[in-house]
Parts: C-alpha cells; sequence; structure tokens
C-alpha cells in the first residue's frame, strides 16, 4: 500500500510539473549582472637594501659556488681530466652561474653597489653562452677555447669593484680551491 502512495505522489508531481500554464508563468530568466574588479594597490613595498656588512655577506654567499665551481674546473683541466669530465665541470660552472646571476638580481644591493653588481650580471650573462658551449665541448681543446671567451665575460672588473666596495679583500682563488 505504502509503494502505491510512493508511486501515485511521483505521478502527481510529474503531471502537476507538465502542466503548460504552470510553466508560462514560472520566470526562468537569470538576472544580468555585472561584476568590476578595481585593481588593488600593492600594499607591499620592495625590501630594503641591506646594510654594507649584510651585503658583503650575501655577495660572498652567492658568489662562493660559482668560484668553487670555476676553481674545480680549472684544477681538472690542468690535471689532464679527459673531455667527460671536463664536461661534468663545465656544466656545474654554468649551473652556478646561472643561479649566481639570478641570486645577484634578486637581492636588495646598498645603492653604492648596485652599478657594480648590475655590470656583474651583465658580465655573467654573457659568459653564459660559452659555459653552456662548454658543456657541449667533444673535445678538450673546444671546452678550453669556451672556457676562455667565457672567461673574457667573467665580470672580473665589477667582482673586484663590488669586493672594493663592500670593504672585502681581493679576490684570492685559494679561498675556493
Amino acid at each position: 500500500m505504502r509503494s502505491l502512495w510512493i508511486v501515485a505522489c511521483i505521478v502527481g508531481l510529474a503531471v502537476a510539473c507538465s502542466d503548460s500554464e504552470w510553466l508560462r508563468t514560472v520566470d526562468t530568466s537569470v538576472p544580468s549582472t555585472t561584476i568590476t574588479v578595481e585593481p588593488v594597490p600593492s600594499t607591499t613595498s620592495p625590501p630594503p637594501a641591506l646594510s654594507k656588512k649584510q651585503a658583503a655577506e650575501r655577495y660572498l654567499a652567492i658568489v662562493e659556488p660559482y668560484n668553487v665551481a670555476l676553481e674545480t674546473l680549472e684544477q681538472a683541466v690542468n690535471g689532464g681530466q679527459p673531455v667527460e669530465a671536463l664536461r661534468r665541470h663545465a656544466a656545474s660552472v654554468a649551473e652556478t652561474n646561472d643561479i649566481h646571476v639570478q641570486e645577484l638580481k634578486a637581492t636588495a644591493w646598498p645603492a653604492e653597489v648596485q652599478p657594480a653588481v648590475d655590470e656583474l650580471v651583465a658580465e655573467s650573462e654573457k659568459a653564459q653562452i660559452y659555459w653552456l658551449q662548454a658543456t657541449q665541448a667533444q673535445t678538450r681543446d673546444a671546452l678550453i677555447a669556451a672556457a676562455v671567451s667565457a672567461g673574457e665575460h667573467g665580470g672580473g672588473a665589477a667582482a673586484d669593484a663590488i669586493r672594493n666596495l663592500l670593504g672585502l679583500g681581493a679576490y684570492d682563488e685559494d679561498d675556493y680551491a
């Protein structure tokens, strides 16, 4: 008996819902709304520039992996390692060069240091082309030639200026060997 009651209710609803007069009286339109999004002014400001002491520490931390990789490659070349090993060392130099460029760019340097950092970044980006060539070199001579070309864009003058402005001593490759 209960199941007949449920069926009767369902049939009744179906008939009631199919009444075309009822359907014509129901407003099925959706009101149109326009949403305007106003840009929200940024509440974040760039980080303040590092102090001279902080900048010196940050600079040394940024360039250390690159300098270590560079010295390791130099030692491998001087030690007569095969080209396969030299390519791996060159890949390490290319990777650390790319990372140090990104970190130099991302750091808020003191105003007097920023131009020298910008120069070092520009030179390092030029050198990267040659470091990537070195990773593909088929011979020791080709790898060494690419490394020499990269070295022409090593940014030594800019790095020396940065070290001087930050009160750091002169670059000493023994610090990274």
